[in-house]
């Protein structure tokens, strides 16, 4: 399988660490099973859309608000007022990995 530098991957587009810098990855933060971006906004769905939209009711994983909102557009399925959108930001994300491994130990 062929990776790429995480600077010059599509997901990290409008994300390029400083010139001279080594580049960085961000472990924490979950990437969209489509198109393999981070996410920032986080999607939620009823089971019932999601599986009207994705296909298939618990899968594939984590989707991006575009990549969900494009999938049920090209189906031309009504998810405006059926969709939730909020902010994933990475402090929170990192807070909430930290308190799950507190709890493993």
């Amino acid at each position: 399988m062929k990776t790429e530098s995480p600077r010059n991957s599509p997901a990290n587009e409008g994300c390029a660490a400083p010139s001279g810098s080594a580049p960085s990855r961000i472990p924490t933060r979950p990437r969209c099973a489509r198109c393999q971006r981070y996410i920032t906004i986080d999607t939620h769905a009823d089971n019932d859309l999601w599986e009207e939209v994705i296909g298939e009711r618990f899968g594939p994983g984590y989707i991006c608000a575009d990549c969900f909102t494009r999938a049920a557009d090209e189906r031309l399925i009504e998810w405006v007022g059926r969709v939730r959108f909020m902010p994933y930001s990475l402090a929170s994300q990192m807070r909430v990995q930290a308190s799950a491994l507190q709890r493993w130990r």
